[in-house]
């Protein structure tokens, strides 16, 4: 009885010795998931709209670049989500859209 609890316990031990030994052995490194988005970072800001009694809370998502309105329709208390507006294409619209002066014009 002795004996199988002594190879119990050798056994044991060899298999501890391996997992330690094991563990150690292969390179630690970690490696980012591909093409996995994160989620966003919002902002979020009470507006009011004019000509309307219902407030607004604008939603930034910062890291989409996103800008979206959430609103509170009054007749039956239903919150109505506007659609996204994606800030980079308005924000490039917008840079070609100023117009450049002209040499020899004064900007005045």
């Amino acid at each position: 009885m002795k004996s199988i609890a002594f190879w119990g316990l050798v056994v044991l031990n060899a298999l501890l010795l391996f997992s330690v030994v094991e563990r150690h052995a292969r390179p630690n490194a970690a490696v980012a998931a591909q093409n996995v988005r994160r989620p966003g970072e919002y902002i979020m800001i009470p507006g009011e709209v004019t000509g309307g009694t219902a407030g607004v809370v604008y939603i930034l998502d910062t890291t989409n670049g996103q800008l979206s309105a959430v609103t509170l329709q009054q007749g039956n208390d239903r919150m109505v989500n506007m659609p996204k507006i994606d800030l980079a294409q308005i924000f490039a619209r917008g840079a070609d859209a100023v117009e450049k002066p002209k040499p020899g014009r004064s900007t005045r």
